[in-house]
């Protein structure tokens, strides 16, 4: 079983949280990142930024959650989120509503942020997104 932080379409009332209740995933808690790490809203849906010690310093935690995940069906969300042309799966440190240190996989963008791209000062991503039938492409990152 795998962990997997999520923080934005994939979601509990997010467009795209379908993709896990149909493979069986289970709510396990609302958790923030341990580290900094910068998040971008692409229009359709947002994007973690890879790790970069500068644009960190400025950014907060994210916040999201972890849904447990069968091991299998972890293939089926990096299809989902093209893996690894346009995302790419990384562990994360966590810290859970309770206080508690967790660690999970989530997805970075594996490439530049288009020009498009606004920074979520305050790490949360609100909107509900696009609801991606096929799953993340290339023409929806240059918008």
């Amino acid at each position: 079983m795998a962990h997997l932080f999520v923080y934005g379409t994939l979601k509990r009332g997010g467009a795209n949280h379908r993709v896990l209740a149909e493979l069986g995933a289970r709510f396990a808690c609302e958790a923030t990142t341990v580290e900094r790490r910068t998040l971008v809203d692409l229009g359709p849906y947002p994007a973690l930024l890879t790790r970069d010690a500068a644009r960190d310093e400025t950014a907060t935690e994210v916040h999201g959650e972890i849904f447990e995940v069968d091991d299998a069906a972890m293939a089926v969300v990096d299809a989902f989120e093209g893996v690894p042309e346009l995302y790419r799966r990384e562990g994360v440190g966590l810290r859970a509503a309770d206080g508690t240190a967790r660690s999970a996989f989530t997805y970075a963008l594996a490439r530049r942020p288009p020009r498009h791209a606004r920074v979520l000062a305050d790490g949360r991503y609100a909107g509900g997104g696009d609801r991606l039938d096929e799953g993340v492409t290339e023409e929806q990152l240059e918008g």
